[in-house]
């Protein structure tokens, strides 16, 4: 019996057995509530693929937050490319797809405040998702997905495998005690942004610590872990809290991020990084390095982008002397690792830089800031094979989707309308075309861009939403904004 049949079988395991059909305490199955990140996954046979989507439940209407696995072939979703119709009044017709066929297989309950989603593929159409919440408890959350013949996607909890309640396996990421500070006092940072980097290897000695036996081994390049299915390490930063400065009474405090490994996905002090002052936001993997941004918020003038490995080396790539902005966000590489694309707030810009030897100690050299709609936040990089890279940028205040073309230098589409505080995305490459997902925190609801062909991305164009307007619930279903919603979908 070889190696990849043995990684199955655990994998059987964990997704084996009836999921609970006890009624969830979390948002209802027939809506998103203040939907944060996305992952999208390809699905052989199938046209659209699943759509997993962490919602953070950030009004605390409900008891907790959850993920759904979305199966978009049923949903009704426009051919990709289709042309838009136009009503009578002359505006492109967007559908309004609120049936998402979920059932309870497909929606797990973790807290409430999820931060970015991370995914990592355990074996065909059998997935790890992590999904840090910034609610009590700081917990981090490893999950179990798979998809069947059919395309039908089902969620479970990594550790309670038979339950679609996750709230109790969560890992908490909070230190006992933190930078010299009494472990009385409250941790200042919440666990945010998160990657994956599935660890290569040369030998089994490259897939554990340093002066520790190792009890994984090394198959085709690639570590295994102790639950014989390919190994990761699984980053997730820290983000300060809103109310950070108060809890340490202006004190700057060190940042860090902690690095987990997935196959036991346990917190001990030793994963826990320093990286210097001031917290972190997002994070992306490539080779040994991870690439950090950084937050505004316990300095004024934090780090831009940090360099971590997992050999706890924290470099600075000094991006801040180059070009100054007071807080960034979401970051994203090319497919090479040459590029970087940074974007952050104040003034609200794409950052661009070229990276030099990215599998040994990278260097960075600024290349271009790029002005944005209000408020970026999320950022992805969509390859195009002989050409320069585009890259998807949501804008959450402009309510926007930009697109910038590597090829150009500059945006080359805006697409507006997309809902209210556009946050995530995911994007969906077909051949020379692209679907993007992203969604709307503020009205519940996931947007749906089609790019038909990655050659002229000016043709980018809202086709259709997905959910109901949460608009509803969070104002009262007699308020202004809940009877204008109803009369749209009508």
């Amino acid at each position: 019996m070889n190696r990849k049949t043995l990684w199955l079988f655990p994998l059987m395991s964990l997704l084996a057995g009836c999921p609970s059909t006890s009624s969830p305490s979390g948002p209802p199955l027939e809506r998103f509530y203040f939907p944060t990140s996305l992952v999208h996954v390809d699905v052989p046979g199938k046209t659209e693929g699943v759509l997993f989507v962490a919602n953070a439940n950030s009004d605390k209407r409900y008891a907790t937050g959850s993920v759904v696995a979305v199966p978009l072939d049923l949903v009704g979703l426009p051919p990709l490319g289709t042309p838009v119709a136009v009503t009578d009044a002359g505006v492109p017709f967007v559908q309004q797809l609120t049936d998402l066929k979920l059932d309870a297989s497909q929606n797990v309950q973790i807290a409430s405040f999820a931060g970015e989603l991370a995914l990592q593929t355990v074996a065909p159409n059998a997935y790890r998702l992590y999904a840090p919440t910034r609610s009590e408890g700081m917990r981090a959350y490893q999950l179990l997905a798979s998809v069947n013949a059919e395309g039908v996607p089902s969620l479970s909890c990594a550790g309670a495998e038979t339950s679609q309640n996750c709230t109790g396996t969560g890992i908490s990421l909070t230190p006992v005690s933190f930078d010299g500070i009494d472990a009385g006092v409250q941790w200042p940072f919440t666990p945010f942004g998160v990657t994956t980097a599935p660890r290569a290897c040369s030998a089994a000695s490259d897939c554990c610590a340093a002066g520790t036996a190792c009890v994984r081994s090394c198959t085709a390049g690639q570590c295994v872990g102790l639950d014989n299915l390919p190994f990761a390490d699984v980053w997730v930063t820290y983000s300060p809290r809103t109310d950070a400065s108060t809890l340490v009474a202006g004190r700057a405090l060190n940042g860090y991020v902690a690095r987990l490994d997935s196959d036991d996905f346990t917190f001990k002090p030793e994963n826990l990084v320093p990286i210097g002052l001031g917290g972190a936001s997002s994070v992306a993997a490539f080779g040994p390095w991870v690439y950090v941004t950084g937050r505004l918020g316990l300095v004024a003038a934090p780090n831009l982008v940090r360099l971590v490995n997992r050999d706890q080396l924290v470099l600075s790539t000094s991006l801040e002397s180059l070009f100054r902005v007071s807080d960034s966000r979401g970051v994203a590489l090319s497919s090479d690792g040459k590029r970087l694309f940074v974007v952050g707030r104040v003034p609200d810009t794409l950052m661009v830089a070229a990276i030099d030897n990215p599998l040994g100690i990278p260097t960075l050299n600024f290349v271009r800031g790029v002005n944005l709609p209000d408020a970026p936040n999320a950022v992805q990089v969509i390859a195009r094979p002989g050409r320069g890279d585009l890259v998807a940028i949501t804008c959450t205040s402009a309510g926007s989707l930009a697109l910038y073309d590597e090829d150009v230098g500059d945006l080359v589409a805006t697409v507006s309308g997309l809902g209210a505080q556009p946050f995530g995305l995911a994007v969906d490459v077909r051949a020379n075309a692209a679907r993007i997902y992203v969604s709307n925190f503020g009205d519940g609801r996931i947007a749906v861009i089609d790019v038909p062909d990655l050659e002229r991305p000016q043709g980018a164009r809202l086709v259709a939403r997905l959910g109901e307007q949460q608009v509803c619930l969070t104002r009262g279903s007699s308020s202004p904004n809940c009877l204008a919603s109803k009369e749209v979908a009508q």
